[in-house]
């Protein structure tokens, strides 16, 4: 080899690696580069409307983990960084048993691009959800317990034990073991469960309907995952439980066994009591709260509503087209009925479990007049509000079933001693509304 050619090699060999270098970026430029930094991705649905086909396309995020699977469903707070995620309940209750409430307000239609004349119609579409929902702190009972007894009475001195136990410890599971016989498991698997129920976190179904000048429904629910802590806790059995499941489950046992098997498979319709259980008969509890006891509604999925209007007269078709150039705006007056299903059930739904007004009902029968009047009825509101797409956050009041708490008093005031003195049922429940109105201690996340 001449000493030439050996002196070029290292100029040949550089101008290839600039060479190869320029064909590897002209390509690399090609490439899209995607970077997994984040611990969401997004799926996208199309929710059906049950009228008119008409679709509402959402994005519904997920947590995924380290291979990219979907773990769980989140809300959009959770991927912006927000501390408060509206979880999806570990337990759902739906019922038969519902209160029905209407809301009217006043809908802006927007201006159609027409020449309207009276006699036709106008309407848009809004998506529907509950959004902030004050919770009842009732349903985590009696901030402070003197003893584990849990009795409602009052001591001849005057002192009074008007204790309210949470919803979810409303029955002790020394109860439900005594209907159980040597070496049965089943219902010692339901002890189990409900003991496991604790604090975890439960939802409550909600319907919203169109009426006046409005159409459409849909179900979705309200998602409950905040609790507060009690005094005395084991020492007094004032476990902090505000979820139903161990309630609902130790209610069903008890239930079961005042009737023949099979009863709850075949009740006639006529026999349910799965009506609207607000009307004239129900008294209603106004709560005036400020709690973070918030609950919120966990699924993007919306419930869609159509609100029309008919134009009546010339200035309705004025304010109703763009056309006219009109400054006022065309709203029409429309209501909507929101009905919140009680976890607590009917008759018919104790074959699923749901037995608590079932298990009162049967128990405090022996106490009731024959043909006396049942409808004693009581529930509590609360703030909610529903957010209307193009509306806003409309302010409403949510009912709560909170009856389950004065049929445990007609209970105790009968199955106790003669001399002991107990508290008017209105006056006993004024005094927790209060009790729960004022309360100021923490709020922890189940």
């Amino acid at each position: 080899m001449s000493k030439k050619l050996y002196s070029r090699k290292p100029v040949l060999l550089l101008s290839f690696l600039i060479l190869f270098g320029v064909f590897v970026i002209n390509k690399t430029q090609r490439v899209t580069h995607i970077q997994a930094d984040t611990q969401e991705y997004v799926l996208r649905e199309k929710v059906e409307a049950n009228e008119e086909d008409w679709q509402l396309e959402q994005a519904l995020f997920f947590e995924i983990d380290e291979n990219f699977k979907p773990i769980r469903e989140v809300k959009p707070g959770m991927v912006l960084g927000e501390q408060d995620v509206c979880v999806t309940p570990f337990y759902s209750y739906s019922s038969e048993k519902v209160c029905a409430r209407t809301f009217s307000f006043d809908a802006d239609m927007g201006k159609e691009d027409r020449e309207l004349s009276i006699g036709d119609m106008v309407d848009r579409k809004a998506s529907i959800s509950l959004t902030s929902i004050e919770v009842p702190p009732l349903l985590n009972g009696s901030p402070t317990m003197d003893s584990s007894v849990r009795q409602i009475f009052t001591e001849e001195d005057g002192t009074e034990h008007w204790t309210l136990r949470p919803a979810g410890e409303m029955i002790n599971k020394e109860v439900v073991a005594g209907n159980m016989y040597p070496g049965e498991t089943q219902t010692q698997a339901i002890i189990d469960a409900g003991e496991a129920s604790k604090t975890k976190s439960f939802g409550i179904n909600y319907s919203i309907e169109g009426t006046a000048n409005a159409k459409g429904s849909g179900t979705s629910e309200i998602s409950i995952s905040k609790y507060q802590v009690n005094d005395c806790g084991a020492a007094c059995r004032n476990y902090s439980n505000p979820t139903p499941e161990k309630y609902l489950s130790g209610s069903y046992v008890l239930g079961q066994s005042q009737n023949y098997p099979g009863y709850y498979e075949n009740i006639p319709e006529q026999e349910d009591d799965g009506i609207d259980d607000c009307d004239t008969n129900t008294t209603f509890i106004n709560m005036d709260l400020d709690t973070e006891m918030i609950g919120c509604t966990p699924s993007l999925k919306q419930i869609v509503i159509s609100f029309f209007k008919e134009i009546m007269n010339i200035f309705d078709a004025d304010r109703c087209s763009s056309i006219s150039g009109a400054d006022e705006n065309c709203i029409n007056t429309a209501s909507i009925v929101v009905i919140m299903e009680s976890p607590w059930g009917s008759k018919a739904d104790c074959i699923d479990g749901k037995c608590v007004t079932e298990f009162n009902k049967l128990r405090n029968g022996s106490f009731s007049i024959p043909n006396a009047d049942e409808s004693q009825k009581i529930y509590v509101l609360t703030t909610c509000y529903a957010n209307i797409g193009g509306y806003g956050n409309k302010a409403l009041s949510c009912a709560w079933d909170i009856d389950y708490i004065t049929q445990e008093l007609e209970f105790q005031s009968h199955d106790n001693m003669p001399q002991e003195v107990f508290p008017d049922r209105m006056d006993y429940m004024n005094f927790h509304v209060w009790e729960s109105e004022n309360r100021t201690d923490p709020v922890y996340k189940m």
